[in-house]
C-alpha cells in the first residue's frame, strides 16, 4: 500500500528552515537536486529517447551525458557561460558526437518556433527567481515565455525545483494561465537516504513539475495532478493553494527526518501522519517520537510500539508523559508509538508490519545499520477491532461516533467526539443480555447473544470518584436509602446517572445536556431511560442553574458538572470557563443544600490553570479537596457547602470515629453516617470517603434494607487526595 506523509503540528516554518539550511551551507545545486539514478523514474516517463530535448542552464550537471549514454540523441543544452559550453562541448564531443552545447540566453533562444518535444530544466529556475522581487519576475516570464514558443503542441517542459514558495506560485500561475496541464511529482533522492552518523546528511525536498502544453481554450481549465506516491494513477486537485499545501507538507516532513535522522535525542513533540490513496480523507496512521536521553546498547536503539485499536486515547498512548513511560518500559532509545485510525481496516500485525517497515525507517535514529532488525511491539499479538456503530453531526457538538471497540475479551461501545481534539467522550462495557424468564423461553433462547450495556460498570475514574463522593454528604446513608437529590450538568452517554439510577433505587436524579443530538445518541445507542426518578432537560446548564436559584430554598444534595468546553483556546477542557465565574460559583452554592456535595471533573494538562480553577472555586465553597485519576489528565474536584450554623470548621476539639456496628444494628432516627461537625479537619473527613463507588454501593444497599454492613470500612481511603 502507497503511504504519504502528512506532519500532524501543521508546517510552520518548514520553508524558512530549508532556506537557512541552503543558505548556510552554499552548496552547488548539483548536490540539491540529485543525479540521473535519482530522476530516471520522472526523465523516462516524460521524455522518449527520440524526443528533440532541451536542456536549459548548467551545462556542467552531466545528466544530458547520462540520458545519452542509455539512448538518447536529439539532446540540445544551452547555457550563458561561454567558458562552460566550451569545456562541454570538448569532454564529450568524441563520445557523444550527437550531442549539442550552444552558448545562448534563456531568456532570449535563437531556436525555431514548436522545434522541441521535451524541455528540461534543473534549477535555472530557481536561480532566477532567487529573490522575490519585480527584476526577478520578469526575468523568468522571459525565460517561461521562451519555453512555451520552442516547444511543440503535446510538448512537456519538466522543472526540477527545490520549490520556493514565490517561484513555484510565479511558475503556476503562468503555465495554469497558458492551459497547461499542470502534474507535481515528489523526488526521492536516494543517495541521500543512508543514515550515517559519520556523515550527516542534508535531505532538501525536490519535487518536479511536469507541465504539457494544450492549445488555450477559454472557459476550459486543465486539470492540477499530484504523484506523491509510486502509483500510476495520479491526485486531481481543484486549486493551486492545494498543490502548495502539499509542498509545504513534504518540507515539512523533510524537516523532521532531517532533525531525526542526525539527532539521537530530540526534546520536540514531534507526530506524522501517514495517509493512504485508497482513503485519503483520514489519516491511516499516527507516529509519535519519543526519544530517551539513556544510553541504549545497538539493539535497543530504535523499536515501534503499535498501539491496539480503540487504546489509542488512553493515558499511555495519548500524552506525552504516558508515552514517555510506554519508551522507559520497553527500553528503547527512539521509540515510534504509532496509532491505527477509524474508517480503516487491518488485517493483523504482520501486514501493518509490512505496510509501515519502509516509513518508520526514515524516522530512525543517526547511526543505524542497515542489517539491524528493528522490532515491532504490542500489547500481545491482538491488534483489537473496532466497528463505527453510528455517525451524528449537530451544530453544537460538530461530528461525532458512536463505535465498538473490542479489547480482548472485552467489548466497549464508545461516544467519541471528533471535532478539534478528539475526545472518547463516554465508554461504556457491552455484555451479553441475560435470557429473560418466563413464558417466552425461545425468544429469549433467541436474544441471548445481544449485546447491552453494562450499567453496573464505570470506565472512568473521576465517575467512580464522583459516586464515593457522595459520601460526603451528611447522613448520606439515609438519604440514599430514603430520597437524595442529585443535578448533574452533562449528560453524554449517561453513563453516570444510568449507575447511580442501578445502584441506588431512591435517589432523584436531574441531568442537564445542551445537545439534544448526544441526548438521542444516549437514548439509542446507550440504553439510558428517562422516568420520574431520572429526568433530562435539554438546555443551557448555566441557564437551568439560573432558574433554580430563584426558587425559594436548596434543591440538591450533590451537583456534578461533567461538560466539556468547546473553547479549548483557553487551556481548560472541563468544565467551560463560564461555569466556574464567581457570580454563577454562587449561584450553584445557593442551590445545594447546607453541608451538600458539588464536584467538578477538571481536565485541563496545565496545572496552572488548574489551580486557577481551584482558587476560583474557593473563593466560594469553604473546603475544596481533588483528586487526580490514573490519566493524569482528569482531576476530580469536590467542594463542600456551606454547614447550617457555623460553617466548617479547621479545628475542632474532638473527632468521632465512624464505628461498625452489628449486621442487625438499626440506623436511628437522626444518626449521623457522617458529618462534618464531627471533623477536626479536612484530612478527618476524607475518613468517611469510600474508595470507591463499589464500598459506597455497598453500604447503601445495605441501609436501604435497615441494616449496618460490618464489612464496608470506611476509613479506607480513596487514596493520596490533596487538600487545596
Amino acid at each position: 500500500m502507497d503511504l504519504y506523509t502528512r506532519s500532524q503540528h501543521g508546517s510552520t516554518g518548514a520553508t524558512e528552515y530549508w532556506d537557512r539550511v541552503i543558505k548556510k551551507q552554499g552548496t552547488s545545486s548539483n548536490e540539491w537536486y540529485g543525479g540521473y539514478h535519482d530522476l530516471t523514474g520522472v526523465l523516462h516517463k516524460y521524455v522518449r529517447p527520440s524526443d528533440k530535448t532541451l536542456f536549459v542552464g548548467d551545462v556542467n550537471c552531466c545528466l544530458s551525458e547520462s540520458l545519452y549514454d542509455v539512448g538518447y540523441r536529439s539532446l540540445v543544452n544551452i547555457d550563458e557561460n561561454d567558458a562552460d559550453v566550451r569545456q562541454m562541448s570538448t569532454r564529450s564531443g568524441k563520445t557523444r558526437p550527437e550531442m549539442k552545447f550552444l552558448q545562448m540566453d534563456a531568456g532570449e533562444m535563437k531556436l525555431e518556433d514548436t522545434s522541441f518535444n521535451a524541455v528540461l530544466d534543473r534549477g535555472t529556475v530557481d536561480f532566477l527567481l532567487e529573490e522575490d522581487n519585480e527584476e526577478a519576475r520578469l526575468k523568468g516570464s522571459r525565460v517561461l515565455a521562451e519555453v512555451c514558443r520552442i516547444l511543440k503542441m503535446g510538448g512537456r517542459f519538466v522543472c526540477l525545483t527545490i520549490a520556493a514558495d514565490h517561484a513555484t506560485r510565479h511558475l503556476l500561475k503562468h503555465f495554469t494561465e497558458s492551459g497547461w496541464l499542470v502534474r507535481l511529482h515528489k523526488i526521492s533522492i536516494e543517495g541521500r537516504e543512508k543514515n550515517d552518523a559519520t556523515k550527516p546528511t542534508c535531505k532538501v525536498p525536490v519535487f518536479a513539475f511536469v507541465f504539457t502544453k494544450f492549445k488555450s481554450m477559454p472557459g476550459i481549465n486543465m486539470p492540477l495532478e499530484l504523484c506523491m506516491t509510486d502509483s500510476a494513477t495520479p491526485d486531481r486537485v481543484n486549486s493551486i493553494e492545494i498543490i502548495m499545501t502539499v509542498i509545504e507538507e513534504c518540507k515539512h516532513y523533510a524537516m523532521v527526518r532531517q532533525i531525526l535522522n542526525t539527532t539521537s535525542v530530540t526534546k520536540d513533540d514531534i507526530s506524522v501522519r501517514l495517509y493512504s490513496k485508497t482513503n485519503p480523507d483520514g489519516p491511516r496512521y499516527t507516529i509519535h517520537v519519543v526519544d530517551s536521553d539513556r544510553n541504549y546498547s545497538a539493539s535497543k536503539k530504535f523499536g515501534i510500539f503499535i498501539t491496539p485499536q480503540g487504546r489509542e486515547t488512553e493515558w499511555m498512548f495519548c500524552t506525552d508523559r504516558g508515552r514517555e513511560t510506554l519508551a522507559v518500559s520497553a527500553g528503547f532509545q527512539r521509540l515510534l508509538v504509532v496509532s491505527l485510525h477509524r474508517d480503516h481496516s487491518y488485517t493483523n500485525m504482520d501486514a501493518i508490519k509490512a505496510e509501515l517497515s519502509s516509513k518508520v525507517m526514515e524516522l530512525a535514529p543517526p547511526g543505524m545499520q542497515d542489517n539491524v532488525q528493528v522490532p515491532f511491539l504490542s500489547i500481545g499479538d491482538d491488534i483489537g477491532h473496532r466497528e463505527v456503530r453510528y455517525r451524528g453531526n449537530s451544530p453544537l457538538t460538530g461530528d461525532f461516533v458512536v463505535e465498538d471497540v473490542t479489547d480482548g475479551e472485552d467489548v466497549y461501545r464508545r461516544l467519541v467526539f471528533l471535532s478539534g481534539v478528539v475526545l472518547v467522550q463516554s465508554q461504556s462495557r457491552l455484555i451479553k443480555e441475560r435470557p429473560r424468564k418466563g413464558r417466552h423461553k425461545q425468544k429469549a433462547k433467541a436474544s441471548s447473544n445481544q449485546m447491552v450495556i453494562d450499567h453496573a460498570f464505570l470506565e472512568f475514574d473521576f465517575h467512580k470518584q464522583m459516586v464515593a463522593g457522595l459520601a460526603l454528604v451528611p447522613q448520606f446513608l439515609q438519604l440514599l436509602a430514603n430520597e437524595m437529590r442529585i443535578l448533574i450538568i452533562g449528560l453524554g452517554a449517561g453513563n453516570l446517572p444510568m449507575f447511580l439510577y442501578h445502584h441506588f433505587p431512591k435517589l432523584q436524579i436531574e441531568v442537564v445536556e445542551l445537545d439534544g443530538a448526544v441526548a438521542d445518541v444516549a437514548k439509542s445507542w446507550f440504553g439510558f431511560i428517562e422516568d420520574q426518578r431520572m429526568k433530562v432537560f435539554v438546555e443551557d446548564g448555566l441557564k437551568f442553574i439560573h432558574n433554580a436559584e430563584e426558587k425559594s430554598s436548596p434543591m440538591y444534595h450533590a451537583i456534578v458538572f461533567d461538560v466539556d468546553a468547546k473553547d479549548l483556546t483557553t487551556g481548560l477542557n472541563s468544565p467551560p470557563k463560564a461555569f466556574i465565574e464567581k457570580d454563577f460559583l454562587q449561584k450553584v452554592a445557593s442551590v445545594i443544600i447546607p453541608e451538600g456535595v458539588f464536584m467538578i471533573n477538571l481536565v485541563s494538562r496545565d496545572d496552572a490553570i488548574k489551580q486557577d480553577v481551584i482558587d476560583d472555586v474557593k473563593t466560594v465553597f469553604p473546603v475544596v479537596l481533588t483528586k487526580s485519576g490514573d490519566d493524569d489528565v482528569n482531576e476530580t474536584l469536590y467542594a463542600i457547602s456551606r454547614c447550617k450554623d457555623a460553617g466548617i470548621a479547621t479545628e475542632a476539639p474532638s473527632v468521632t470515629s465512624l464505628s461498625k456496628s452489628s449486621p442487625s444494628s438499626k440506623l436511628s432516627q437522626g444518626q449521623s453516617a457522617s458529618t462534618l461537625q464531627d471533623v477536626s479537619s479536612a484530612t478527618e473527613l476524607l475518613k468517611r470517603l469510600p474508595r470507591f463507588g463499589k464500598d459506597l454501593q455497598k453500604a447503601a444497599q445495605s441501609a436501604h434494607k435497615g441494616v449496618w454492613d460490618p464489612d464496608t470500612d470506611f476509613s479506607a481511603l480513596m487514596g493520596k487526595l490533596q487538600i487545596r
